[in-house]
């Protein structure tokens, strides 16, 4: 569409007009027309988005098979065991995948458009996930199997917190995004019969954010732009002088190997890389980093999220040779088209 303009005035002159029919409308192509000299204009066509499907990826890559088509997935979680996956939709709440049988439900109904795609729980019973729900903002439980109601398990009345992980002894890590400090890391409880109160982990002039714990609940990686640069970066949990940086040239999201041998993260906000970091206990009890290995670029059908946020845009099988993501569901590839002496119709259009 093309509307004539008076750049003296700072007026419309005329009415709209169509230029060429099925110009892109796809988010991730940030310029879709461009104009050169002699009324020459270029465009990419409509590249029929089929929205984003569920899909599994190996380790070089390649689809294995997609899991249900949807749009604007925002994140992924997968159950310890593998089997099942929720993913938050923009304003269109939570659902939960069945990925043996390749079906889907609505998990959770919320327009929040801050919805986390939730956390596992390591028995696969429960997932925690933030919301507003009746009014009220914070960190919710909600059984897996949605026969039971919501139950608020920490309220959020006046900083955004955002879950990310829950330990086997239910310890859960979340993010708190508070306006002087930027993101920190916290913890609490989530079990009856101990302290509910929150304990920070982390919390510096720095953004810490995305925690993820190793299934022995002895590490936690992180997303920190301590250096001026976002990096992943591992320390001792919840206590002690372990520490190493995983990444050396930017990271994101990172995720453990069910073992713990591995660790995983993006590299680069726009799509990018996923890279595998072997990891190894060293003879002092501490934790030490492997040189990075890229497994394979990406194309998912989100370029990503702030880290404060909390949204992973891919889960590893516990095994770590299979990665579920949200990838762009194209039917057709995009077409780039030339019309020439364009601007004739914009001058006749203004004359009406």
């Amino acid at each position: 569409i093309a509307q004539p303009f008076d750049a003296r005035a700072l007026t419309p002159l005329g009415e709209p007009f169509l230029v060429a029919p099925q110009g892109s409308t796809t988010a991730s192509q940030p310029q879709v027309a461009a104009g050169a000299g002699g009324g020459t204009l270029v465009y990419v066509s409509n590249r029929n988005p089929a929205g984003t499907a569920l899909t599994w990826m190996d380790r070089r890559g390649q689809a294995l098979g997609t899991v249900g088509l949807g749009t604007n997935h925002r994140g992924v979680a997968l159950s310890r065991d593998g089997l099942f996956a929720t993913t938050a939709r923009q304003g269109d709440g939570m659902f939960l995948y069945d990925l043996a049988r390749s079906s889907e439900q609505r998990f959770i109904t919320a327009a929040d458009a801050r919805l986390s795609p939730g956390v596992w729980s390591q028995d696969g019973r429960d997932v925690v996930f933030n919301a507003t729900l009746d009014g009220v903002r914070g960190i919710y439980r909600k059984p897996a199997n949605g026969g039971g109601k919501e139950a608020l398990l920490l309220p959020s009345p006046t900083n955004l917190q955002i879950p990310a992980d829950l330990s086997a002894t239910g310890t859960l890590v979340f993010t708190e995004v508070d306006p002087k400090t930027g993101a920190d890391i916290w913890s609490v409880s989530t079990l009856g019969g101990g302290s509910h109160t929150p304990e920070k982990f982390l919390a510096t002039a720095a953004m810490e954010s995305q925690p993820q714990l190793s299934r022995d609940g002895r590490w936690l990686a992180y997303t920190s732009d301590e250096s001026g640069t976002l990096e992943v970066y591992v320390r001792q949990f919840p206590s002690g002088p372990g520490f190493a940086k995983v990444s050396s040239h930017g990271g994101i999201e990172p995720r453990w190997k069910h073992d713990g041998s591995e660790l995983y993260f993006r590299e680069g906000f726009a799509n990018g890389t996923l890279l595998a970091v072997p990891m190894h206990a060293d003879i002092r009890g501490g934790i030490s980093a492997g040189v990075p290995v890229a497994l394979f670029r990406l194309k998912l059908g989100s370029s990503g999220s702030v880290p404060s946020s909390n949204v992973w845009q891919y889960a590893p099988s516990p095994d770590g040779q299979r990665f579920l993501m949200a990838v762009t569901a194209e039917t057709t590839p995009p077409a780039i088209h030339v019309i020439t002496n364009w601007l004739k119709a914009t001058k006749d259009a203004g004359k009406q």
